[in-house]
């Protein structure tokens, strides 16, 4: 099982509170606002995180929502599925939320 963790910063403003988001039903809100960058793509698998660095994705400037291509998306699984050496390794603390 492979699960995909998408970590960002959501405008304050659009939301109610921490589960409803508020909507307005502009055609402007419903445009899509993506733009290309790189980004650190985070998995969780067999109670380990993998961390990839530099990945392509088409990213929504509003949301912080991260869109992969097929091809990156099978790049990212042949990456963690075949266990290849990390360029580095990182010590990650961690905590119980109380």
């Amino acid at each position: 099982m492979i699960k995909v963790i998408t970590v960002y910063e959501p405008d304050p403003e659009k939301w109610i509170d921490h589960k409803v988001r508020e909507i307005a039903m502009t055609s402007e809100d419903r445009s899509e606002n993506l733009v290309e960058k790189e980004v650190t793509y985070t998995l969780y698998k067999d109670g380990q995180f993998f961390i990839v660095e530099k990945v392509p994705a088409r990213v929504d400037l509003e949301s912080g929502e991260q869109y992969f291509s097929p091809k990156t998306v099978e790049s990212l699984q042949k990456i963690i599925l075949e266990k290849r050496k990390p360029v580095r390794t990182i010590e990650t603390p961690v905590y119980t939320f109380v």
